[in-house]
């Protein structure tokens, strides 16, 4: 570690000189200034802006160089879209590369580390195996230096043995995340459990721990599963199912918070009894882990009224609602399987009669896929809810937008009182209606809010969002995410635009280009948004549908044109 024996700088007003200010408050004003990119909002332009302020500090004086160097070396972030092809010619490779070789400001630095995020220097994305290779050899001689390491996140990038040994080597790690990474493979597919944790392993208390997507799983997954059940963890997250259910099985944590895992129906025995012993835990997401090409298997969990008292979100397959939902003071509800995003089943055989009416109850938020809002009047059971989001399956989107809100508004006498209604298509945009601010309009007014007459707010696509105006009455198109929305009007793509119909109503789309260099092309297609011009010929696809999704979706207008 570097010796610190710099003074703060002198400070006058002109001949008087004023005494010099203690470490702290500069460290107060910086905070002042920038605040921390990094956390589960993270945003690498603000990132890059908060390391560029650091860096300008760090060469003011020796001084400011020794107090926020710390801060500029807490946060890094390496990844492979942005750092590769200029990686021997980046700051960040030179102060690695002296590390590497033992030069002691450089080493000091890496002692700072407190956060690492690894990201996007997989093969299979790039195409580029030298990606691979050098990320490897990058991580495996900067972590074991890396000795205050916090949180590591790797996300699609490759993981080799001797990472996985230096990682369990961290001893300050808390938080470990891998998303969608490819661990090095030790053996066939018969070599189980081939990985073992070196001897002088420090086995961290830790307080999160992800796992999600990653290939090769089955070599790690004793070593994963004592990393994980150390009685300091606080969030679990295992999209594996079986090292879910190994680290089920062993001792209960009772500070556990937060539970994410996929399961099979033979699994409720393990599952309920797990949670019948974690009292603690707020936020639970169980997934059904269904076969190809088939309806979710029904999972009924055992679970006793008296468990999970603290529990605020829930978001599990429908089959699990009547055991986990009645009786527990639940603010964010979503009875959704992933599965229920690709294909249309029928939830004709869950009987709902164990939801008891709550008076009192009121949910922040439900969400549920379409075919379940015609069984399950969710209004019956809790009175209010602040946001309602009704799910679109991709079959679904193949049908005229006249049909799906037709039926969304036939399926119950009476809809739940609520504030905000969302219709999230599969993908989070209808491309046929996202741009069609002329048609969105009439849908809202002559049936949604017909339907919903609660609301205040209505999406029917990600970005934008429509408000009530009370005073006048009339429904308002505002745009949430303007920068996607102008990178889709300024594309040039022909096939794009010969898909989508363009009204723009108040200046909404046309606001967006203020101040901004818009190109000849949008500027004569927005010209002409104000001109609807009807909706798109059904396809023959929607016509098959037509024949079938009844039977699912009882309440379907019986032709097309309704």
């Amino acid at each position: 570690m570097v010796r610190v024996d710099w003074s703060t700088p002198q400070r006058r007003d002109g001949d008087r000189h004023l005494a010099p200010l203690p470490i702290d408050i500069y460290l107060m004003i910086f905070d002042e200034l920038a605040f921390d990119p990094t956390g589960e909002s993270f945003r690498y332009e603000a990132y890059k802006i908060h390391r560029q302020l650091l860096r300008e500090l760090c060469l003011v004086c020796r001084f400011f160089y020794i107090t926020f160097s710390p801060k500029l070396f807490k946060h890094v972030l390496l990844d492979g879209d942005i750092h590769a092809d200029g990686f021997s010619r980046n700051g960040l490779y030179a102060w690695y590369s002296e590390a590497v070789i033992g030069v002691e400001e450089a080493v000091g630095l890496m002692r700072h580390v407190k956060e690492l995020m690894i990201d996007n220097w997989s093969d299979e994305l790039n195409a580029k195996r030298w990606r691979s290779v050098t990320c490897k050899r990058m991580l495996g001689k900067m972590l074991p230096m890396c000795t205050s390491l916090h949180t590591l996140d790797l996300t699609e990038s490759p993981i080799h043995k001797g990472m996985m040994e230096a990682i369990f080597r961290l001893p300050s790690l808390r938080k470990l995340r891998m998303r969608f990474c490819s661990l090095e493979k030790l053996g066939d597919e018969f070599s189980e459990d081939a990985f073992e944790a070196p001897e002088d392993s420090a086995f961290p208390p830790m307080t999160e721990f992800s796992l999600v997507g990653c290939k090769n799983v089955i070599y790690y997954r004793t070593a994963f599963a004592r990393l994980a059940s150390c009685d300091t963890l606080e969030a679990l997250e295992i999209t594996n199912r079986k090292l879910g259910l190994m680290i089920l099985e062993r001792e209960p944590n009772m500070r556990l918070t937060s539970l994410h895992m996929i399961l099979k129906p033979q699994d409720s025995e393990t599952v309920s009894a797990f949670l019948n012993r974690s009292p603690m835990i707020k936020d639970l997401y169980l997934m059904n882990e269904s076969e190809l090409n088939s309806p979710p298997a029904d999972i009924r969990l055992d679970v006793h009224p008296e468990s999970l008292p603290h529990l605020d979100t829930l978001i599990c397959c429908p089959s699990m609602v009547t055991a986990l939902f009645p009786g527990r003071a639940i603010k964010v509800l979503t009875m959704m399987n992933e599965e229920d995003w690709k294909d249309v089943w029928s939830y004709d055989h869950i009987d709902f009669q164990a939801l008891a009416k709550n008076e009192d109850a009121h949910l922040e938020q439900v969400t549920m896929p379409i075919m379940l809002y015609h069984n399950l009047p969710i209004h019956e059971y809790i009175p209010k809810i602040d946001t309602f989001c009704i799910c679109l399956p991709m079959p679904v989107l193949a049908l005229p937008c006249q049909a799906i809100m037709s039926y969304i508004c036939r399926s119950h006498d009476t809809s739940p009182v609520i504030k905000h209604l969302k219709i999230q298509p599969y993908g989070g945009v209808n491309i046929h209606l996202a741009f069609d601010l002329q048609r969105q309009r009439k849908i809202i007014r002559d049936q949604l809010t017909r339907a919903f007459p609660t609301a205040k707010r209505i999406t029917l696509n990600q970005g934008l969002e429509w408000r009530l105006n009370e005073l006048t009455n009339e429904w308002n198109p505002v745009v949430t995410n303007a920068e996607s929305y102008r990178a889709l009007l300024s594309s040039g793509d022909l096939a794009f635009w010969s898909m989508i119909n363009v009204t723009d109503l108040e200046r909404t789309f046309v606001g967006l280009f203020d101040g901004r260099e818009m190109s000849h092309e949008t500027k004569h297609r927005l010209r002409l948004c104000s001109c609807a011009l009807g909706p798109a010929p059904f396809s023959q696809q929607a016509i098959d549908l037509f024949t079938t999704l009844p039977f699912i979706m009882p309440g379907l207008p019986a032709e097309l044109g309704e």
